[in-house]
């Protein structure tokens, strides 16, 4: 109970520290590409809102302002719709994002995970978003080589986050 109780809760270091490893991996990920990030600008909006990594120049001059996301689907708030369908739990949370970002300038893309390793369908589509990108950096690898690879190395990272928060807090 106590494992479930640090992976549910909105309160700790573990949360944090699992979700800043997790902006460190998509940064990587995104930077495999060619494109230039910003990792947690301040300033870009008058109240404390921070997107988690700003790609400046992402499509026709605009930004691209992603806000990352872990979510459980044993949640109380998820439990009802987690057990209709798998992925509700991370659907729900990029909704949620969605709503917070609303006024956003620039584009705006809610990243979602759900610490069993389920991913949220805009996650997902920008991962292929990315993967087209890929191939003028990386012209050997194939949209779904780069695809298969990042959800692998995403998929661990999260997972050896979720280890360490399990078993040092």
């Amino acid at each position: 109970s106590e494992g479930m109780h640090l992976l549910t809760c909105g309160m700790g270091p573990g949360r944090v520290r699992l979700h800043d490893r997790m902006v460190r991996a998509w940064n990587s990920l995104i930077l495999s590409t060619g494109l230039r990030t910003c990792v947690e600008p301040r300033g870009l909006y008058q109240d404390q809102r921070r997107p988690d990594i700003v790609i400046p120049d992402f499509h026709d001059g605009r930004g691209m302002h992603l806000d990352l996301s872990l979510t459980h689907p044993c949640l109380p708030s998820n439990v009802s719709p987690a057990s209709h369908m798998p992925g509700a739990a991370a659907a729900k949370r990029e909704g949620v994002k969605r709503d917070t970002y609303k006024d956003c300038a620039e584009l705006f893309q809610p990243i979602v995970m759900e610490h069993c390793g389920r991913w949220g369908p805009a996650a997902l589509h920008f991962l292929d978003q990315l993967a087209k990108r890929a191939r003028v950096s990386l012209p050997d690898v194939t949209c779904g080589q780069f695809r298969d690879h990042w959800l692998k190395r995403l998929g661990c990272e999260l997972q050896r986050g979720v280890a360490f928060s399990v078993c040092h807090n």
